[in-house]
């Protein structure tokens, strides 16, 4: 069971247009350079584990990631943390398509 919750992109655009968020993006370097949301701070999954430390307990993350299957595991990583997160749906496969 997940105790996160899950968006898609049209959600996102939505939220970014009307508020500043934070917005996490897990894939790797690379990808990240190629294309991304402008909003985004990319912190590869991979790494995730040693950056904890610079996430508010208090806040919420949105995850995204290429199509949600790692933004889902960052999701289920962190909220076991205690940290609140949102999995946005098909990633930036479906960003890239709005």
């Amino acid at each position: 069971m997940t105790n996160y919750q899950i968006i898609n992109v049209e959600t996102l655009k939505s939220l970014l247009d009307q508020k500043k968020i934070n917005l996490i993006d897990v894939r790797e370097v690379y990808e990240y350079e190629e294309h991304h949301i402008q909003e985004a701070v990319n912190i590869p999954l991979s790494v995730l584990s040693e950056h904890t430390d610079q996430l508010n307990k208090d806040g919420h993350y949105y995850i995204i990631c290429r199509s949600g299957n790692r933004s889902g595991q960052a999701c289920q990583y962190l909220s076991d943390l205690g940290i609140k997160t949102t999995n946005v749906d098909g990633g930036m496969l479906d960003w890239e398509a709005l």
